[in-house]
C-alpha cells in the first residue's frame, strides 16, 4: 500500500490522502497524476471558481481547505492572513469551520469523489479575454499516449499573446493529430497555436522548468512554396491572406495555418469566412484536422459533392450519419444561424444525419412581420425535402424551440408521428400577454434610428424621414453609415446581449452584417412575443435547460402539453452548454433521451 498525501503548512501539513493498493495502477492511467484523494477526518476540501461558486465534477477551479486542521493565520501579517483565510459562507452546504484557506492550487473533483491536482493558480493567463489554466492544458496533453513530457507557456509578441506547447515525444510527432486530440476535450481558445518538439524539457538547478531557454517558435510560410491548383484553393488562399494578414504570394497551399500565425480566434474567423464564401458548414474543429489549404479544399469539395442533391438555403448538413433514412432536425436560434450546433452534433451518436434548419436571409436588411405559425409551416416543407415521411426527430434551441413546438403541433394535426422532440433552453409563450406589439413599419424603424442616434447629419435625417417603407430606410442608412465611418458599436449595442452568443464572429462583423442580424433577431423576437399555442400537443417533450441563468417559468411549457415534460438540467449557461467542456455531458444526456424515446 502507498499513501499519496496532500496538504500545506497552513493546514497542519496533511489535508487529503489517497490509498493506492497494489495492482491499482491502471485506475489512474487516464490522469496526468495520481489524485490527492479525499479530505482527512474533520477536514474538508472545496473547489470554487473565480466567482466563489462551487465547481461541479470535472470542472477546474481553485482548491480551498476547511475543517479543524486550519491555522488561524500568519504571525504579524494581518494583510496576508485576510487574503488567504476567507470567511466560510458554505456551512449550509456541509462545509465545516469558520474559515477557508485559499491554497492557490488548481484542482477538480473526479466522479469517484477524489480530487485531482492540476497545478498552481499562478499558471493562469488571460488571452483574448479568456482565463486559461496552463496546467489544465499540460494535464490533457500528458494523457496522450505519445507525449512523455510537456510544458505550455504564453508568449507575447507585438501586443498579441498566444500559447506554445513544448513536447517530448515518444514516437513520430504529428501536430494535426495532437490538435485533433485536444479539440475533443478543451475549448478552442485553449489549444496552443504552436507545438515545438524537444529532446527534453530544460530545467533549472532546483528542478523547475527553465522558461528562459525555451525559444519562441519560428513563424514562416514555408520554404517549399506550392501555388493553388484549382478554384477552391484560390478562394481559400484569398481568405487565408485576409485572416493572417500575409500576402497571397507568401502562402503555400501546403503551409500549416497555425505555423503561419493562426490561433483559435483567427480559426473561428477563418471558418466563418469559409462557410459564407462556399455556402457550406465546415465545423471549427475541422481546421485543426485540415490545417492546410490543400487538405481543407478536399474537405470542402467532398461536402459540395455530398450536397449536390440538396440545394436549399435553409438546410445545412451538420453531421453525416451511418443511416440515410434517419434524420434529426435542429431549428436555428434567434440569430437564424445553426453554427452553435456544430460542436454538439460532432459528439452525438452516428445513427442520424443531423440537419440544421437556418433562416433565409431577410431582404434589404429590414425586419419582417413573420409569425411562428408561418415559419413552422415553411420548415415542415423543408424537412420533407430530406425526409418525406414520418417518424420525425426534431429539436429547437432558444427561439428555435418555439418554432419547433409549433411544427410539432402542425405535424400532429396531420397525424404524423414525432418519435423524439426536444426543447433546448427555450422560453415558454407568454400567457395573457396584454402588451401591444407593434408591427414593423417605417414609423417603428425611424423611431429606433432616432433613439439610438445613428444619424448626425441633418440632411440625411430629412432624406430618411421622407421614406415611406422600412425596406427603403435600412439600405439608405447602410450607405450613410459606411460612407461616414460611423462606429459600428452603436449597432452592436442595439442587439440584445442574450442573443450575441449565437452570432458567428460578432466582434468582427461589418455594418451591413450587424444590421442584418439586428433585424433578423428583432423579427423572431416579435414573432415569439405574439405567439400562443391554441391546442395542447400530444407528443412527449424533453426540455434541456441550462443550470446558470435558468429560463423563467420554464414549467409553463406543461400548460401546452398533454403529457408532463421531462426536464433535464445541464451544467452551464445558454451558450456554454454547446461548448467544451459542458457540451460533452449535454451530448451524453441528449443521446440517452433519444434512446429512451425508441423504447416507448
Amino acid at each position: 500500500i502507498v499513501y499519496n498525501m496532500y496538504g500545506p503548512t497552513e493546514a497542519t501539513i496533511m489535508s487529503a490522502v489517497l490509498t493506492v493498493r497494489k495492482n491499482e495502477e491502471d485506475t489512474y492511467k487516464s490522469l496526468s497524476s495520481i489524485p490527492i484523494g479525499t479530505p482527512i477526518a474533520k477536514g474538508g476540501l472545496v473547489i470554487l471558481n473565480q466567482y466563489m461558486q462551487m465547481q461541479p465534477v470535472n470542472i477546474v477551479g481553485e482548491l480551498y481547505i476547511s475543517g479543524e486542521g486550519l491555522s488561524i493565520g500568519y504571525i504579524n501579517d494581518p494583510e496576508k492572513t485576510s487574503n488567504s483565510f476567507i470567511k466560510n459562507i458554505y456551512k449550509s452546504a456541509g462545509i465545516k469551520g469558520a474559515f477557508l484557506y485559499k491554497t492557490g492550487d488548481l484542482a477538480r473533483w473526479l466522479p469517484d469523489g477524489t480530487v485531482e491536482f492540476l497545478g498552481r493558480i499562478d499558471q493562469q493567463v488571460k488571452i483574448r479575454g479568456f482565463r486559461i489554466e496552463l496546467g489544465e492544458i499540460e494535464s490533457t496533453l500528458l494523457k496522450h499516449e505519445n507525449i512523455k513530457e510537456c510544458v505550455v507557456i504564453a508568449i507575447e509578441e507585438n501586443g498579441d499573446k498566444y500559447l506554445c506547447a513544448y513536447l517530448v515525444i515518444k514516437e513520430d510527432f504529428k501536430e494535426e493529430e495532437i490538435r485533433t486530440y485536444l479539440s475533443l476535450s478543451l475549448p478552442d481558445y485553449m489549444i496552443p497555436s504552436y507545438f515545438v518538439e524537444l529532446d527534453k524539457i530544460p530545467l533549472t538547478s532546483n528542478g523547475k522548468v527553465n522558461h528562459k531557454v525555451l525559444q519562441s517558435p519560428e513563424i514562416k510560410a514555408g520554404d517549399d512554396y506550392l501555388a493553388p491548383s484549382n478554384e477552391t484553393e484560390e478562394k481559400l488562399l484569398e481568405i487565408w491572406s485576409e485572416v493572417l494578414n500575409i500576402e497571397k504570394e507568401e502562402i503555400s497551399v501546403q503551409a500549416n495555418f497555425f505555423t503561419l500565425g493562426g490561433h483559435s480566434l483567427k480559426a473561428t474567423l477563418l471558418i466563418s469566412k469559409v462557410n459564407n464564401k462556399f455556402n457550406v458548414t465546415v465545423p471549427l474543429a475541422e481546421i485543426f484536422k485540415s490545417p492546410t489549404i490543400r487538405i481543407l479544399s478536399k474537405y470542402i469539395i467532398n461536402i459540395e459533392k455530398d450536397s449536390l442533391d440538396i440545394q436549399d438555403e435553409n438546410l445545412v448538413l451538420l453531421k453525416k450519419g451511418n443511416n440515410k433514412e434517419k434524420n434529426l432536425f435542429l431549428i436555428h436560434a434567434g440569430s437564424g444561424e445553426v453554427d452553435g450546433y456544430i460542436k454538439f452534433c460532432s459528439m452525438l451518436n452516428d445513427e442520424f444525419n443531423y440537419w440544421g434548419i437556418k433562416t433565409a436571409r431577410i431582404k434589404n436588411h429590414a425586419p419582417i412581420n413573420i409569425t411562428i405559425e408561418s415559419i413552422a409551416n415553411k420548415y415542415i416543407e423543408k424537412i420533407k425535402i430530406i425526409q418525406p415521411e414520418a417518424p420525425y426527430y426534431i429539436a429547437g434551441w432558444c427561439i428555435g424551440g418555439t418554432i419547433a413546438f409549433e411544427m410539432l403541433k402542425q405535424l400532429e394535426q396531420k397525424e404524423e408521428e414525432i418519435k423524439f422532440f426536444a426543447l433546448i433552453n427555450a422560453s415558454p409563450p407568454v400567457i395573457n400577454n396584454s402588451q401591444i406589439v407593434p408591427i414593423f413599419s417605417a414609423n417603428t424603424e425611424l423611431a429606433l434610428i432616432s433613439e439610438s442616434k445613428l444619424i448626425n447629419d441633418e440632411s440625411i435625417k430629412e432624406k430618411i424621414n421622407n421614406l415611406k417603407y422600412s425596406d427603403q430606410i435600412w439600405p439608405a442608412l447602410i450607405d450613410y453609415i459606411e460612407s461616414n465611418i460611423t462606429n459600428a458599436d452603436i449597432i452592436r449595442k442595439l442587439i440584445p446581449e442574450s442573443m450575441v452568443g449565437a452570432i458567428p464572429d460578432f466582434e468582427n462583423l461589418n455594418v451591413p452584417d450587424l444590421i442584418y442580424y439586428l433585424n433578423t433577431i428583432r423579427s423572431y423576437i416579435r414573432a415569439r412575443m405574439v405567439f400562443v399555442p391554441e391546442t395542447k400537443n400530444k407528443t412527449f417533450v424533453n426540455f434541456f435547460g441550462a443550470s446558470k441563468n435558468e429560463i423563467q417559468n420554464r414549467t409553463d411549457w406543461n400548460k401546452y402539453c398533454n403529457q408532463p415534460i421531462k426536464f433535464h438540467k445541464l451544467i452551464g449557461d445558454h451558450y456554454s452548454i454547446f461548448k467544451n467542456p459542458e457540451v460533452v455531458e449535454f451530448a451524453k444526456v441528449f443521446d440517452e433521451a433519444i434512446r429512451d424515446s425508441k423504447m416507448k
